[in-house]
């Protein structure tokens, strides 16, 4: 009786666990020193941002290191200081390099393809279980997507009316190479609009990029040690 109790317990843990996701948690811009030396006002709307690169970072406020899967986060704070409303222009938003090559920001669904969790990758130890635990996988990591769907889509900067005196944030997201080494150069830019006069606020972004580590180097290393 105890070995079939030690059995579906590992199998719990084995099938259940295979796929996680906790829940998106951005950092306050306001209460960042350097968001606010950084700070930009423009036609009476205030702007900070922040380029989210490190991976402790990007563990702590995404639980995935999105550099790696080729995406850069940058978390955008909006203020209409005005008397009148002022439009937000996210899809005139986009990072370029120092070649001014142009990346606009992702869709939803673009982000979602590239964070979602694949089954075969996440359910091994459910599928070697058989049947039995191939379901309970497929169940765990469909409901796991489905979080990760709707928390990017919570985050995500919205496009629209701001009205006077208002304020709102969100996180824009790029393509960008994942084998990048430096933020240096780079510029961010985003559009916004009042009584039909578009303005725009152009940010430059700096940061090496930390890379994943080679296990052959990591080997290597202990070696020498």
């Amino acid at each position: 009786m105890k070995k079939l109790s030690s059995f579906f317990l590992l199998f719990s843990v084995l099938v259940f666990g295979c796929a996680t996701h906790s829940s998106i948690n951005t950092p306050d811009l306001a209460s960042n020193s350097d968001c606010l030396a950084e700070k930009q006002v423009k036609n009476d709307v205030e702007v900070m941002m922040l380029a989210i690169h490190d991976k402790q970072s990007l563990k702590s406020y995404f639980d995935e290191d999105l550099i790696g899967l080729g995406i850069l986060p940058v978390k955008v704070s909006i203020d209409n200081i005005g008397e009148n409303p002022c439009f937000i222009g996210v899809q005139y938003a986009h990072i370029a390099d120092p070649h001014d090559v142009k990346s606009p920001a992702l869709t939803l669904e673009e982000v979602y393809s590239q964070t979602s969790k694949s089954y075969w990758r996440t359910a091994g130890w459910g599928v070697a279980f058989g049947l039995l635990g191939a379901l309970p996988s497929a169940v765990n990591v469909a409901s796991t997507n489905q979080k990760i769907k709707a928390d990017y889509e919570t985050c995500m900067l919205k496009d629209g009316r701001l009205p006077a005196k208002t304020h709102t944030d969100g996180t824009l997201f790029f393509a960008i190479d994942e084998k990048i080494e430096s933020l240096d150069d780079w510029t961010f830019n985003i559009g916004m609009d009042r009584d039909g006069e578009p303005f725009y606020f152009v940010f430059d972004l700096q940061g090496q990029v930390e890379q994943p580590r080679i296990k052959a180097v990591e080997d290597d290393e202990k070696d020498v040690k």
